[in-house]
């Protein structure tokens, strides 16, 4: 119980101080101006984030990173990339590291069959479960994945933007465009990872969420929803008149919320930090309602435990003309390329 007691605490605090700074960096608060020292230490130390350039390499590279912290809209990017890729019949593999697990790796892993969250983390094994790639947990550095370039025709790396030891021949920016740069301020001022100069480094801009006519951008939308225990489909009529929660531990949770919202299901939110990892007294608050519903990314981690009254939200992603083109002349490319091996 004590432990509990702690754990529910500290979950508390880290809400309530995410929220807060939050707050102050996209409503230009103007208490963040008291952390400029932190933010130029930062600077120095990081050299305003610096994003290395792209150049040709014999395997493509595609780096798919943000200039801010906090959830972007990477992930489901990554899922689409490898998607629209290995239906071309190219070999992918997605580059990523483990957040939030208990024990770091001891070694670059692949993620086989049986996906384990509290040992690859919860996007890795979304990635896996949702796409036909090969997926490759790495333990220290990135630079791991060059004994592997001969083996795939495309390697996608989720994050990595800054890491000067990556090669890259693509930079992708993901931008949330309801939340943008915020205050435009490096960390801990602002919410930026990469100074806005750096910018000139960066491929490709994708916006998430409504873009203007010529940007590049994709939107997720809510598909269904199933049950976590089956994965049978869900009528949504039979959940309108429950007692519900709507849960998620993500980067941005309004956005989640607001997309099962426009499904007409409405209830009690909670909002989890970004890469939660579920406690026994978390599913003991489930237990208090009808029925819960959460993100895909929440449902790897919570599987295990055998929640019948626990329900996902199927997503789908929508890409916009431009950023459709730009993706299928780029997989043509490589499928036309002399480096595919037969």
């Amino acid at each position: 119980m004590a432990v509990d007691f702690h754990n529910s605490l500290v979950l508390m605090m880290r809400l309530k101080f995410e929220r807060w700074i939050n707050k102050q960096w996209y409503l230009h608060g103007k208490i963040c101006h008291l952390f400029t020292p932190l933010s130029f230490l930062y600077k120095k130390v990081t050299n305003a984030g610096e994003i290395p350039p792209s150049q040709k390499l014999p395997t493509p590279v595609w780096v798919v990173g943000n200039l801010t912290v906090g959830g972007s809209g990477k992930t489901p990017f990554i899922i689409a990339m490898a998607r629209f890729a290995t239906e071309r019949d190219l070999r992918v593999l997605v580059v990523t590291k483990s957040y939030r697990i208990k024990h770091k790796l001891s070694k670059s892993t692949f993620i086989e069959s049986v996906l384990e969250p509290k040992i690859f983390g919860d996007e890795p094994c979304l990635i896996k479960a949702q796409t036909k790639a090969d997926v490759l947990c790495i333990a220290k550095s990135r630079q791991d994945i060059e004994k592997y370039t001969k083996h795939y025709d495309l390697i996608l790396c989720d994050d990595g933007l800054q890491d000067h030891m990556l090669k890259r021949s693509l930079n992708w920016v993901i931008v949330n465009n309801q939340r943008g740069f915020g205050n435009g301020h490096l960390i801990p001022r602002g919410p930026m990872r990469t100074a806005l100069k750096w910018s000139k480094r960066v491929d490709h801009v994708v916006e998430r969420g409504k873009s203007h006519e010529r940007a590049l951008g994709y939107a997720l939308t809510v598909d269904h929803i199933y049950a976590l225990d089956t994965n049978n489909p869900c009528d949504i009529a039979i959940l309108k008149n429950k007692n519900i929660l709507i849960a998620c531990g993500l980067g941005h949770p309004d956005g989640f919320f607001d997309e099962v919202r426009k499904l007409g299901i409405h209830g009690e939110t909670m909002a989890y930090p970004d890469h939660h990892v579920f406690c026994e007294s978390d599913l003991k608050h489930f237990l208090l309602y009808d029925a819960v519903i959460v993100s895909e990314k929440d449902a790897v981690k919570l599987k295990s435990f055998g929640l019948s009254h626990v329900y996902v939200t199927k997503t789908k992603i929508r890409l916009n003309n431009n950023l459709s083109n730009l993706v299928t002349d780029l997989l043509n490319a490589i499928t036309e390329s002399d480096t595919i091996i037969a």
